[in-house]
């Protein structure tokens, strides 16, 4: 987990990354969002980066939503604002399903699986990434998904070195959410 900020006692922001990433995904955007709020950028357990868990990896959605909120715990945080981008959207969201009372507010950049399934073309060409990854492949993919709009090449090189890593655990994924409970009342 990487904490930048102002003192623990300002608002607390938690940033869920995208799957293949790791909490310092976060680093060209935890200046900004550090000026308002105490920003903690964690590493999803399971995934690449240096978390380990002790036992058993997080296989099922249930398996996440209790790892969010025992590092909540671990932070001595009753709640705090979640942000999330694709995959950590989807984390972030599910979680603010499961414990509406612990998320203050919920930001998701490009979630995956909250306001709609994968489109079978999307399956297609993240399909080989996936199964056989290779730094040629997710740079390619990463390439494809950005549509031209220049990756930070710095956060690139993290995220095809860390999706070729020996050991990296499958990501625990659920079917696609109702994102209805989580509207704004009008």
């Amino acid at each position: 987990m990487h904490a930048y900020g102002p003192p623990p006692d300002s608002p607390p922001l938690v940033l869920l990354h995208g799957g293949g990433a790791t909490g310092t995904a976060w680093f060209a955007n935890a200046p900004a969002l550090g000026a308002r709020h105490r920003v903690y950028a964690v590493d999803i357990l399971g995934d690449v980066g240096r978390s380990e868990r002790a036992g058993l990896p997080l296989r099922t959605p249930r398996d996440l939503r209790e790892w969010l909120d025992a590092a909540l715990d671990g932070l001595g945080l009753p709640a705090a604002a979640l942000c999330g981008h694709s995959y950590g959207g989807w984390v972030a969201a599910a979680y603010a399903l499961h414990a509406p009372q612990r998320v203050q507010r919920l930001a998701l950049l490009d979630p995956t699986q909250v306001f709609g399934g994968y489109r079978p073309g999307y399956l297609l060409r993240v399909l080989p990434m996936l199964l056989r990854p290779t730094e040629r492949r997710v740079g390619a993919f990463l390439d494809w998904e950005s549509a031209g709009t220049g990756v930070d090449e710095d956060f690139k090189r993290l995220y095809m070195l860390g999706a070729t890593l020996q050991g990296r655990g499958r990501p625990a994924v659920g079917r696609t959410l109702d994102p209805a409970p989580l509207a704004m009342p009008e």
